[in-house]
């Protein structure tokens, strides 16, 4: 039992190694125990590598439309060891066409002990013969049951301009959010950003919204919620 419980908090704290060896040990004790073998296949699936395909379309009157294409690969190995690299292509179309391509590799540190997530990650933005690097720092912490505390800083390109899609425009994006998450039924949020561009220009925005269930059925769920923001 002592070896079946260490597993379980090992792999709570992300020490995934220490964890699949208690359960060996205890495997070679009683090979046929249901919670045993539950847990090393939990297990197994957590360190599946993923991949995860996307695509999106903006259209807005400036006039401006962006297709774009993602892929997005992860791996969970352990608490200090969860590489994610995630790949866009961006076709730009208003009065001159124009594209972008980005690269970026993050990687995900959690404790345990203190509900704390730290997020680290760098990359390149290539568009119209112009390369630039990317970079982004992001912290997520558990206050109390059911809330947590974001913090971020990005390095990014602003693309959501005709004049944008023509010239490189980068900014630095800061936020600062609170959520609250209740079994994904009961839901809010709360977000100050400032997006400063290269010139000095700030843009600050400040937003809240929250969701409320109102039909729970086993295959589907029917939510309602409102929303407000300032900039």
């Amino acid at each position: 039992e002592a070896l079946l419980n260490t597993a379980y908090i090992d792999r709570w704290n992300g020490k995934t190694s220490k964890a699949a060896s208690s359960i060996q040990s205890f495997l070679q004790l009683y090979p046929t125990n249901q919670g045993a073998s539950d847990l090393q296949l939990a297990m197994k699936q957590d360190q599946t590598p993923w991949i995860k395909p996307g695509f999106s379309y903006l259209s807005d009157d400036q006039p401006l439309q962006v297709p774009s294409v993602s892929l997005e690969a992860g791996w969970y190995k352990s608490w200090a060891l969860a590489p994610t690299l995630a790949a866009r292509w961006n076709s730009m179309q208003s009065s001159t066409n124009n594209s972008s391509v980005q690269v970026l590799l993050a990687n995900q540190f959690y404790i345990g002990a203190t509900g704390t997530t730290l997020q680290l990650g760098g990359g390149l933005i290539s568009q119209e013969g112009e390369t630039k690097p990317l970079a982004q720092l992001g912290l997520k912490q558990k206050l109390a049951s059911h809330f947590w505390l974001d913090l971020g800083w990005e390095k990014r390109a602003y693309q959501h301009t005709v004049i944008s899609t023509q010239n490189l425009l980068m900014q630095q994006f800061t936020y600062a959010a609170l959520r609250y998450n209740k079994d994904d039924k009961w839901m809010a949020q709360a977000q100050y950003e400032n997006q400063r561009f290269e010139d000095g220009n700030n843009v600050k925005t400040i937003y809240a919204w929250f969701m409320v269930p109102v039909l729970q059925l086993p295959k589907w769920r029917l939510s309602t919620g409102y929303s407000i923001v300032y900039a």
